[in-house]
């Protein structure tokens, strides 16, 4: 059943944010839809004229206990976006708040100016935009399932599981919008999938999928009742990137790609050196480099794709993994400061995108503290399970972010890159063993333990990463400025260096200097 918001909530939101009587108002997100619960926030999306200064930056207040946020969005805005997904081709290239932001403005509630929504609306048609976002999710899918065969062929078979969990949502959500069900954040699947009636038996299995170990065996079956074609790759072609230098200073060869230096040790410098692009994968792990292979493809030295694939499409890791200045320069070349490959050290810019990162993903830890609250209390089991699970991807984040990495892998493929780049690290063995601790009480449906020991593991990462003052962002509007002050001191020096933001709604949200 779809929430409303009263006359009085609403009265109280346009007199505390300014918003014009004309305005033309939507109520969106989770409530509005039908699938929140007693702490999920209350989202409105206002048009306003062109030009307001406000477009850029959400108005966030507290209205007693709920936290309100409000979208400003001019109609030129919106038809930007109808125009972005008519018109898409590539979906790598269609972003993901594009989706959102047609899928919130077109099944929000219409609370002011219907006429002009309703307009609005006519610029893209429902069947047009759900076999966008079924293509969408569909190509997502199917890559991260290639790609998880590929990370178990490396070898890498916990990586490989990793990313297999992202094919099965991103097939269950391509599935879903077949059956018009576009709603694009991951936690109300459960609730998506009863909405079209799928069985219980459906539901557990996937939900079983997601937050115990599977075996790849029961993801290609899920998938493909999820109708997504899951075929085994026999071998893979190695390619090298264009932009990749080799040279050898004094005993070491080094190699460069377009963002870092390496220096490789003795035994990866004579794979390195055989290696060609359309060599068979199959046939180089024969002679028992799999290890080696594995360290120079999450280096991004090397890449890999299907024989019949297009080669610019090709699997590659999707950030280098190593310790910050972890080497020396010296006369001889970079000093050895890992195993195997060895980054060469930081910048300024790049620390300063790490400590954005880093306030980024313990706000995303407090969203999901907030989402799993609500969950609890209203029974919504798998809301929680998708929370505890964000949140150890975000703790892991945290963790990388302190070691220097940056850009960060995609979130997938996260907590497996911590333990590749990082295994012989205290904290991180410390952080696998809390997971494993998680992810064994969700196996076997034992939720309060599950959920304790994901709040120890929030606390311990914090005192690991210096962030134990962290406030509860969204507890209050006390909280919500703490956190962005935290933030903002961050940004100034991000924006100085011209450091990347961690996410588009980091920067929109973070950079607002009081709300």
């Amino acid at each position: 059943m779809r929430d409303t918001v009263d006359s009085d909530l609403l009265e109280t939101i346009v007199s505390t944010t300014g918003l014009d009587d004309h305005m033309p108002l939507l109520f969106e997100g989770s409530l509005a839809e039908g699938f929140g619960n007693s702490t999920s926030d209350v989202d409105l999306l206002a048009l306003t004229p062109e030009g307001d200064q406000r477009l850029a930056m959400p108005i966030i207040r507290f209205a007693g206990k709920k936290r309100v946020e409000v979208r400003l969005r001019s109609e030129s805005q919106v038809r930007a976006i109808a125009d972005t997904i008519r018109t898409a081709t590539d979906m790598w290239a269609l972003e993901e708040h594009v989706l959102d932001e047609w899928h919130r403005f077109r099944h929000g509630q219409m609370l002011r100016g219907a006429d002009t929504i309703e307009s609005l609306r006519t610029l893209l048609t429902d069947e047009a935009f759900e076999n966008v976002v079924h293509l969408w999710h569909r190509t997502r899918a199917e890559s991260a399932i290639t790609r998880a065969f590929l990370l178990d062929m490396l070898g890498a078979t916990d990586a490989a599981l990793d990313v297999a969990r992202a094919a099965l949502l991103h097939g269950a959500k391509a599935w879903l919008a077949s059956r018009h069900q576009t709603y694009l954040e991951e936690k109300w699947l459960e609730e998506q999938l009863r909405r079209v009636g799928s069985s219980r038996e459906t539901i557990e299995r996937l939900r079983d999928s997601l937050f115990a170990p599977p075996s790849l065996a029961d993801v290609e079956q899920l998938l493909e009742r999820f109708q997504i074609r899951a075929a085994r790759v026999e071998d893979y072609l190695v390619r090298i990137p264009g932009k990749t230098t080799t040279w050898q200073i004094d005993a070491h060869v080094h190699v460069a790609n377009e963002s870092a230096l390496y220096r490789l040790d003795a035994r990866t410098s004579k794979v390195w050196q055989r290696l060609r692009t359309g060599s068979s994968l199959r046939g180089i792990l024969s002679s028992g480099e799999r290890e080696t292979i594995l360290s120079l493809f999450r280096a991004r030295l090397i890449a890999f794709s299907p024989p019949a694939s297009d080669p610019s499409r090709a699997i590659s890791s999707e950030s280098e993994i190593g310790v910050a200045r972890s080497s020396r320069v010296l006369l001889t070349g970079a000093s050895a400061g890992a195993p195997i490959v060895s980054p060469c050290g930081n910048d300024a810019k790049d620390f300063a995108a790490a400590g954005m990162a880093l306030i980024w993903e313990n706000v995303l830890i407090e969203n999901a503290v907030e989402d799993a609250t609500g969950a609890l209390t209203a029974g919504q089991v798998f809301v929680v399970c998708i929370s505890i699970d964000r949140i150890i991807t975000a703790a892991s984040r945290c963790l990388l972010s302190t070691f220097g990495v940056t850009p960060l892998p995609s979130r997938s493929e996260s907590v497996s890159a911590l333990n590749a780049g990082f295994t012989a690290h205290s904290d991180t063995q410390e952080f696998l063993a809390r997971q494993q601790l998680i992810r064994r009480a969700l196996a076997s449906r034992d939720l309060d333990r599950a959920w304790s020991s994901c709040l120890e593991l929030i606390a311990w990462t914090r005192q690991m990463t210096g962030g134990e003052s962290f406030p509860s962002s969204f507890e209050s509007l006390r909280a919500w400025q703490h956190t962005v002050s935290v933030g903002y001191d961050w940004i100034r020096l991000g924006a100085y260096v011209e450091a990347s933001f961690p996410a588009r709604e980091a920067q929109e949200v973070l950079s607002l200097r009081s709300t």
